[in-house]
């Protein structure tokens, strides 16, 4: 059956319930999880822009920093229900362009996430991010 789920997560509430359910999920196939936080990628909204190195690292540092709180979240939840687990941050322009890269790299089987708005960076708020990685990813 399923043996490792990559799981989206954002913080928001939606996201949360997500992981719960996933949680659950994996805890009665006995699958793996991964989650996954993508954050915009701020200095793609700048491209052409030429920006002092200390501007792009603290917008990079900034989506990591938000990374390692929402990925620590989802961790403890799933470590205190015994299921495996690992985590994966990218900065990307596109989400379903960050889920898609993120299953081949951890070889994930299933893809569990909430059905919400894309909230942010250029490409993330025409339509649900859910749609949009349904149809792009493997």
């Amino acid at each position: 059956m399923y043996e490792h789920f990559l799981v989206p997560v954002d913080g928001t509430p939606a996201s949360d319930e997500n992981v719960s359910v996933a949680i659950g999920l994996a805890e009665r196939l006995g699958a793996k999880i991964t989650f996954l936080h993508a954050s915009p990628d701020q200095a793609a909204t700048l491209r052409g822009t030429v920006l002092p190195a200390a501007l792009a690292s603290t917008l990079q540092h900034a989506a990591f920093g938000d990374s390692d709180a929402v990925l620590s979240k989802a961790k403890s939840s799933t470590v205190a229900r015994g299921v495996r687990c690992e985590s994966s941050a990218m900065v990307s322009g596109h989400l379903a362009e960050a889920v898609g890269t993120a299953v081949k790299i951890h070889g994930c089987d299933v893809i569990v996430m909430a059905s919400q708005r894309c909230p942010g960076a250029q490409g993330w708020s025409l339509q649900s991010c859910a749609e949009q990685v349904l149809r792009d990813a493997p």
